[in-house]
This record gives structure tokens, sequence and C-alpha cells, in this order.
């Protein structure tokens, strides 16, 4: 603002540094500077850097594109299953030439000088592609990366430190992710009845080729599907402020590979179909709003609004656009014959084309004896917890 009080837009222009993210233990030294600082990073680091010119920032600006840069002989970012992960940094300085500085050239602040002001931030990233597909023979959820489709194994993800105590500890998330990739994981699911994991848990993700299928804030357990209410969260603008800052704070990370509404809602609404009341959850608005936050700040992943839509036997009630999966489980023990069949325990009512091409009934899944089923993205399956021997021992 100047003197008087009035706003007035900024002007400027954008410096920009891309180099090769080292990684620690990396046997190169490691560079840094400040953004004033004469000297530069090795050339054998920099892709490539520039600036752009002409730049004008409004007061009141919130989103600002600023066209393509190219990056040469860059990488792609892989899941750990299918290949590396290369990542790299980039650093931005935005310097102005607008503004009044406190001394006047005449003496009289006629003709003030112009103060230059600068600031710096700073972003890792990584270069790959996601998108989803209605797989043809499973007839649900699945995902490419990079133009390639990706087998997704893995489990869900509810805080390991449930008060957040070790929450600014790098070291403790690559040590948990890295126990998860070493058992085969390539991918897990950050539950929506928790948060919006930390960036450390992001960029131990990054580095080890994890995908992570983010949940926002909600969960059927208490919006309106089993407890509480259809219209909750309680404050809407509050809550899409948070699904603002939270794809904001994430969305450089090539390890989040979609976003989810949230976990067992209800995204259509039928009397007849298991939600008695007709509600829908989450609510239009907080559904609208969150595909446009995604959109506006994003743009460049999937977004399906439930983890399952638990369909019961009713095959027409599952939108693979609006839920992952038709149901979820199984949980428990199970006998141990059953892991001789095909899918123990699984349940779907979405028929493959063979079995509708034979007659089937998806009832036919309660049948041990009838022919394997078709299922789709399972988002859960578990058993109880088995206690440490010593517990047994006592």
């Amino acid at each position: 603002r100047d003197h008087d009080n009035n706003a007035f837009p900024i002007r400027g222009s954008i410096e920009y540094v891309i180099k090769h993210h080292q990684k620690s233990g990396d046997k190169r030294k490691e560079h840094t500077t400040s953004p004033s600082s004469s000297s530069s990073p090795p050339k054998s680091l920099i892709l490539t850097n520039g600036t752009i010119h002409n730049i004008t920032i409004a007061t009141s600006v919130s989103i600002m594109h600023l066209g393509q840069i190219y990056l040469p002989r860059a990488k792609l970012w892989w899941p750990h299953t299918h290949g590396s992960q290369p990542l790299y940094s980039v650093e931005l300085t935005f310097r102005s030439l607008d503004g009044k500085s406190d001394d006047a050239v005449d003496g009289n602040n006629n003709n003030p000088t112009p103060a230059i002001h600068e600031s710096t931030t700073q972003s890792t990233f990584g270069i790959r592609t996601i998108s989803s597909f209605t797989h043809p023979k499973t007839k649900s959820f699945a995902l490419k990366v990079n133009g390639h489709p990706v087998f997704l194994q893995g489990g869900n993800w509810i805080t390991t430190d449930l008060f957040l105590r070790y929450s600014n500890s790098p070291k403790r998330y690559l040590q948990e992710l890295q126990l998860l990739r070493n058992v085969g994981f390539n991918s897990l699911r950050v539950w929506g009845g928790g948060i919006a994991e930390t960036t450390y848990f992001y960029e131990a993700a990054d580095q080890l080729g994890l995908l992570i299928y983010q949940e926002f804030w909600m969960t059927g357990d208490n919006n309106g599907r089993f407890a509480g209410d259809y219209d909750w969260p309680l404050d809407h603008e509050a809550y899409l402020h948070n699904v603002w800052d939270t794809v904001k704070r994430l969305r450089n990370h090539p390890s989040l590979a979609w976003y989810g509404g949230g976990n067992e809602l209800f995204p259509i609404a039928d009397a007849d179909s298991g939600n008695g009341s007709g509600g829908v959850s989450p609510p239009s608005d907080i559904e609208a709003g969150i595909k446009q936050v995604i959109s506006d700040i994003d743009g460049t992943r999937p977004y399906v609004t439930s983890s399952v839509m638990e369909a019961g036997d009713d095959e027409s009630f599952f939108d693979p656009e609006k839920s992952l999966g038709p149901k979820d489980g199984p949980y428990g023990i199970l006998d141990e014959q059953l892991f001789f069949d095909r899918n123990p325990g699984l349940k779907t009512p979405v028929l493959s084309d063979n079995e509708i091409h034979r007659g089937a009934s998806p009832s036919n899944v309660k049948d041990k004896d009838a022919p394997g089923r078709n299922i789709g993205f399972q988002t859960e399956v578990g058993s109880v917890s088995h206690p440490e021997l010593k517990s047994l021992q006592r």
C-alpha cells in the first residue's frame, strides 16, 4: 500500500532455477545459497533457469498462470514397482520495483526512489502423469501412471502416531513407509476419518515410490450414513477453505495419486438401496466445492467421491465415477479352506461380462460352489489384530 493507504498493483519479475533434487546421503556436496548471494549452484545440477518479466500482481489475486517452462533431460517419476523416483527442486524469486522508499530524491518526497521488494520460495517435485479409467473387466476404478496401467498393492493408513507427537520427524515417516514398501506395497490409502498427512509423510512417499490416495475428512460414521447428519460438516465454508489449503500444500508431491471425498459416504440418494433417508453425503455444495478447488489449483489428478457404496446385491446401484468399488471387506478370520477359492471372502454385486453371458446372479457370491466372482477395486480388507507372543504367554 502507498502512503495514503490506497491499494495498487505490484509489478516485477520472477526468476526461477530448476535443478536435480539431492537426497540425504547424496555423495555430491549440498549447495545452498541465499536469494541475495552472488554465488550459484554448480552448473551440473541446474537443468534450466530464467526470468519471467512484466509480472503484474493485483492486490486481490489468488491464482496466476505464468505459462510453461521447458525442462530438458527430465526423467519420469514412477512407483517403485515400475521404475525410479527422480526428484527436482525449483526456486522462485519474485522481485518488485514498485513501492516508495522512505527517503525522497529531492527532499520533498515528490520523486521517491523505487524500493526493491524480494520474496523467495522453494519446492520439490517429480514429473509424471496420473489418470484413472474404469477397467473393462473389473468394471471399477483403475489407475495409469505415465500412461501405463498399475496394479495397486497396498493398505490403509490411519496415522501411526494418533497424538502427532512425532509428526515433525522425517526419519520416522521414512522408516515406517520403508517397512510397507519392503512387504510389497506400492500404494497407501490415507483414510478419510483421519487427517491429511504431513509434508514429511509425503516427502518420504516421494522418495520411496509409493502412490498415495488421500481422502478428505469425511466418513459415513458421522456424515449421516451410520451416524451424525448428512449435512455435516457443520461449517461448509471453513471446510472448503481447508480443502484449498490442503490441495495447495500437497499438489507438488508426485506420490499424491488421487483425491477421495471420504470414507464410505453415500453419493447417490436411493431409499430402496440401503439409504433409508434418501440423504446424500457429501452435501452437494461440498462435493461441488472440492471438485472446483482441485480443478482451479491442481487439475492433474483424479477425484472420486467415496471409497465404496455398499451396494448390497444391487448391481445397478454402483457408479464407478462416484466410488472406487461397490463393497469392502472381508473383515475377520476366514476358514483355511476358503483360501483355496478364488477371491476368498470378497463380495461384489458387479457381474463380469462372462457371468452376464452365463445368466449368473449377484447372489452367487454367497454360494461357495459358484464360479469365482469378478472383483473390482478393494479399498479395505482386514482381519482382527493378533496380540504379541508375550501377551499371549501372560
